[in-house]
C-alpha cells in the first residue's frame, strides 16, 4: 500500500471519521494531493533512527490532521476563495477543524507506547495546537508591525509544530526520548526556512495571494516596508490598491529592486546552514533522509533565483555564507 493510502486509511479508522463524509472526503483529497509536506516529517524523523514506514504510519496520520485542521481555519482567517468554508460554509468547516485536532490526539492515545512516551507526544501535540493558534491570531493583526513581530508570529505558527512532527517520527523509529528531543530542535530553523521559503512563493509565484493585502505577513514585503529606498512610498500606495492582483506586477519589481528578495534569501540560507549543522551534530543512525530532505528544500528558491537571472548551488549557497 502506497504510504499516502496507507496514511489516509489510517485516519478513515478513528471513530466517527468513516460516519461524517466531508470529513472523509477532505481527508482523502488531502493526502491524496499532499507529498513531502508537514506530516510526511515524522517519517524522515523515524527513518533517520532506523524506523519503517510502517512504524510511522500513526504519527504522519496524527500531523495529517492536524496540519488539515490548521488549513481550514487559516483559510477562513485570509478568506481565501479557494477554501472549504467557500463551498461548506464557515460553521460546517469550523467544525471539521475541531473535530480533525481531536482525531489527531486520538491516533496518539491508540499506539501500543509506554505511557510516559504516549504522554510526553500528547503534551507536544497540545502546545502545537496551542502555539499555531496563537500564531494564527498574530497573524491577522491589523496593527502597525515589525520585522521583529514577523519572526514571532513565524515562530508561533510553525515551531511547535514542525517539533511534534519530528519527535513523534523519532519515537516511532524506536529513539529514546533525548535523542527524540535532540532532533526535534530542528522545528526552529526549519520553521523559519520554511515560512521564508513560502513566503518567497506567494510574492513571485501567486499574483492573488491574500499575503499582498497583509504583507506584514510576508518578510519579502517586510523588508520592503521598512527598509530605507527610494521606492518604498511608491511601494504603499501600490499596495493601498493590490486587491485582486492589480498593481503586483509592479509591486513585485520593487521588491527585487530594494532588495525584498536578496534579503529573504539570505534568511534561507543562514537556516540551511543553520539545519545542516545541526544535522551533523546529531550524530543520526540514519542522517541520510534528511539530508536528501534539505537538499530538496533548496530546490524552489534555486529556481526562483534563476527566473531572475542567477544560478545558487548548495555549495555556492554555503560560500556565500562564509563570506557573509
Amino acid at each position: 500500500m502506497a504510504t499516502n493510502e496507507a496514511v489516509a486509511q489510517r485516519i478513515l479508522s478513528v471513530h466517527r471519521v468513516s460516519d461524517w463524509p466531508e470529513v472523509a472526503r477532505s481527508v482523502e483529497r488531502y493526502v491524496a494531493d499532499q507529498d513531502g509536506t508537514i506530516w510526511h516529517y515524522p517519517l524522515l524523523a523515524c527513518e533517520s533512527f532506523g524506523g519503517t514506514q510502517d512504524q510511522a504510519y500513526s504519527c504522519m496520520a496524527s500531523v495529517a490532521c492536524l496540519v488539515l485542521s490548521i488549513l481550514l481555519v487559516d483559510d477562513m482567517l485570509d478568506n481565501d476563495a479557494r477554501g472549504m468554508h467557500v463551498r461548506l460554509g464557515m460553521p460546517v468547516t469550523a467544525n471539521i477543524a475541531v473535530f480533525l485536532q481531536s482525531v489527531a490526539g486520538e491516533l496518539i492515545t491508540d499506539l501500543d507506547w509506554d505511557p510516559k512516551l504516549k504522554l510526553e507526544v500528547c503534551r507536544m501535540l497540545a502546545r502545537a495546537s496551542a502555539s499555531t493558534a496563537y500564531g494564527q491570531s498574530l497573524d491577522i493583526t491589523d496593527l502597525p508591525r515589525s520585522e521583529n513581530d514577523y519572526w514571532k508570529t513565524c515562530e508561533a505558527k510553525s515551531s511547535d509544530l514542525f517539533k511534534y512532527a519530528l519527535f513523534a517520527g523519532a519515537l516511532a523509529g524506536g529513539a529514546g526520548l533525548g535523542p527524540a528531543k535532540t532532533i526535534s530542535e530542528l522545528s526552529a530553523p526549519l520553521a523559519r526556512f520554511i515560512q521564508v521559503s513560502d513566503d518567497l512563493a506567494d510574492v513571485f509565484y501567486d499574483p492573488v495571494h491574500p499575503d499582498w493585502e497583509r504583507p506584514w505577513s510576508n518578510i519579502a514585503l517586510v523588508y520592503a516596508l521598512t527598509a530605507d529606498h527610494p521606492e518604498r512610498q511608491p511601494l504603499m500606495e501600490l499596495l493601498a490598491d493590490i486587491r485582486g492582483g492589480s498593481n503586483v506586477e509592479k509591486a513585485r519589481q520593487i521588491v527585487i529592486n530594494c532588495g525584498g528578495l536578496a534579503y529573504s534569501v539570505y534568511h534561507l540560507m543562514r537556516e540551511y546552514r543553520n539545519l545542516r549543522e545541526r544535522l551533523g551534530k546529531a550524530a543520526l543512525p540514519n542522517p541520510a533522509p534528511l539530508e536528501k530532505f534539505l537538499d530538496r528544500l533548496m530546490a524552489p528558491t534555486q529556481s526562483l533565483f534563476a527566473s531572475v537571472g542567477h544560478e545558487l548551488s548548495t555549495d555556492s549557497i554555503l560560500k556565500m555564507l562564509e563570506n557573509a
